[in-house]
């Protein structure tokens, strides 16, 4: 009998001899790598510190779309860099005519706006549990940005016999009284898809001999906006 149960228990086919080896991904929301697409919209605010030209706040913007990569360092660490396309419009409360007789031109609605392109970096510090998925975050990040084509937009009213326009709008491209880039500072709150930004650019649009020469002022610098990543 004992002879018959050793040759049954050697007979026995093995079905897993190894152990099974589970191999971590490194790209997704909350792995080593990842990017991801964006869209935000940005308001400018008062600067109490310095003063600027007038702007009419609820007009002025920034449209942005942007590539963010991440690179996650530990847990709760990580960092990774931006590339953005901005579009921004000062809607200007008072007449901008550096190159005119302002007591003689008086302009009806009045725009600045230019295009951008630039990259930017950042620090991210993550909080609470995520799973796999981008979770509670804060961003600490600098910026850069060219400037891709400029224009300043202004309307007037006429006075005219019935044949002729009401309206003019005049559009002045590639001003050159405008820097080809500028730098700042930013900082993000940020839950899942959903980012609250602040923004606040350090160097000048326009350039220093223009201002010093003309008495222009500077344009407002901070801004606060919204971002939605696409992603889930």
């Amino acid at each position: 009998m004992l002879i018959t149960l050793i040759i049954n228990t050697q007979a026995q086919t093995v079905l897993m001899e190894e152990d099974s080896y589970y191999e971590k991904p490194s790209f997704g929301l909350n792995y080593r790598h990842y990017v991801h697409s964006y869209i935000g919209i940005d308001f400018f605010s008062v600067n109490p510190i310095e003063e600027q030209l007038s702007i009419k706040y609820g007009l002025s913007r920034t449209f942005s779309f942007g590539y963010r990569y991440k690179l996650k360092i530990t847990n709760w660490l990580a960092t990774g860099a931006d590339i953005k396309y901005s579009s921004t419009r000062y809607s200007l409360a008072n007449t901008f005519t550096p190159f005119e007789n302002i007591s003689e031109i008086k302009h009806n609605s009045d725009a600045i706006k230019f295009g951008t392109l630039g990259p930017e970096i950042y620090l991210r510090l993550n909080f609470g549990r995520r799973g796999n998925s981008i979770g509670k975050f804060v961003d600490i990040g600098a910026y850069i940005n060219g400037l891709i084509f400029s224009q300043h937009i202004y309307k007037e009213n006429i006075n005219s016999n019935p044949y002729q326009a009401s309206t003019t709008k005049v559009t002045n491209s590639q001003l050159d009284y405008l820097e080809n880039y500028y730098y700042g500072a930013k900082l993000r709150f940020g839950y899942k898809q959903f980012v609250l930004s602040f923004d606040y650019r350090y160097s000048d649009l326009f350039k220093s001999e223009i201002k010093n020469e003309l008495g222009i002022k500077e344009l407002p610098r901070f801004s606060i906006g919204l971002q939605i990543g696409l992603h889930s």
